[in-house]
């Protein structure tokens, strides 16, 4: 908490005034507003007719324009265990496995997605994947204000196939639940170019409430 004390002196009749004003300052990373900007003076802009910055004691009787400048908090928190081994929620990850020709086959298996690891908009983790996938992955990325999230998978080996491009996955986390869909290039071993497209989801069993 903070205190400010005023003294005012009405120039007109020469009466003095005091004034104490008690406010707390926010923490940065808060939504919140700026100070106000008082002024009686506007400036042209690209962006329109905006109140212009002075520092005065004294105004004009043209009026008083007053400003706020509207801030963003902190980044969404994703930190978390999305899906279980055993029990509810699930976590579940989809594959699609295209072949040169068109053909497509499909897995589907319970998968743990952990983000362990968040500070700010940056967070890492990795995905385990049961039967009949049998196969691990770490990744690394960013959220967004909105809870968008975009991150890059790695895993050198799906299978027979390895990884050589790819990796890009997007996706949302709101209300405890993650979505993401990405896809990978993976030439096999049997002599195929395959392009798997992977779709994962879970849940918290509860919902984070800070980042990082």
């Amino acid at each position: 908490m903070w205190q400010v004390r005023f003294l005012v002196l009405d120039p007109l009749t020469g009466r003095v005034g005091t004034a104490l004003h008690t406010f707390e300052v926010p923490d940065p990373k808060a939504f919140r507003m700026s100070t106000p900007l008082v002024t009686n003076r506007l400036e042209e802009t690209d962006e329109g007719r905006r109140p212009r910055l002075q520092l005065d004691r004294r105004f004009g009787g043209a009026g008083v324009t007053s400003s706020w400048v509207l801030r963003r908090g902190a980044c969404p928190a994703v930190k978390g265990t999305y899906g279980s081994y055993v029990g509810m929620p699930a976590g579940v990850s989809q594959l699609r496995w295209v072949a040169p020709d068109g053909t497509v086959t499909t897995q589907t298996c319970t998968a743990v997605t952990d983000l362990p690891v968040q500070n700010g908009a940056q967070f890492s983790g990795n995905v385990d994947r049961i039967a009949p996938c049998n196969s691990q992955a770490t990744f690394a990325g960013t959220v967004a204000l909105d809870g968008s999230i975009t991150f890059t998978l790695a895993q050198a080996r799906w299978g027979s196939c390895t990884m050589t491009g790819g990796g890009q996955y997007a996706g949302i986390v709101t209300l405890g639940s993650l979505l993401a869909n990405g896809r990978v290039s993976v030439p096999c071993d049997d002599g195929r170019a395959m392009t798997i497209e992977e779709q994962l989801s879970g849940s918290l069993p509860v919902p984070p409430t800070t980042p990082g």
